[in-house]
């Protein structure tokens, strides 16, 4: 396995709910590890008419899922996941797959998309995510006529994790 998966530092400061959400930062990562053959079989061979979108990371693909087991499932009888490759040629590479794996994998809000598990398999990186039925909030923020300068989410949480 390539992931590094240790406890929070411990200056971590631990989220108290008050009242602000069900927020919460979890001692190790509780994620699936996907073999590569069930993501083909969830995107059905990583098909081109299975990609949602394509980004810096690499391309990210529709994929379906038992609800329950997270095993490979038939389009109508499972849930939509969004599967991200790595693109061999990215420059963000096993550093970045690492980071999300350790921080979105602790990470529990009911406004952050949940990172289901991952596979490092075969010298390819990849990542399983809740499917977002209305798009992310980078194609909302963006599609607007109205430029928002906010940093993506992801660097934001890499910043904040840095510093710890």
């Amino acid at each position: 396995m390539l992931c590094a998966c240790a406890g929070p530092p411990p200056a971590w400061p631990k989220p108290s709910d008050g009242g602000h959400g069900a927020g919460r930062v979890l001692e190790a990562p509780r994620l699936r590890e996907f073999t590569l053959a069930e993501l083909r079989a969830a995107t059905r061979g990583f098909k081109p008419e299975m990609v949602l979108g394509e980004g810096g990371f690499g391309r990210v693909y529709k994929g379906w899922v038992d609800e329950r087991t997270l095993n490979p499932a038939k389009s109508s009888a499972g849930v939509i996941v969004a599967v991200k490759k790595l693109n061999p040629e990215s420059v963000q590479g096993l550093q970045e797959w690492q980071s999300e794996v350790n921080f979105l994998g602790r990470l529990s809000h009911p406004n952050l998309v949940r990172l289901l598990g991952y596979c490092g398999e075969d010298r390819e990186l990849l990542l399983v995510y809740e499917f977002m039925s209305k798009g992310s909030l980078e194609n909302h923020l963006f599609r607007s006529k109205q430029l928002l300068t906010l940093p993506p989410l992801a660097l934001t949480l890499h910043r904040t994790f840095q510093q710890f």
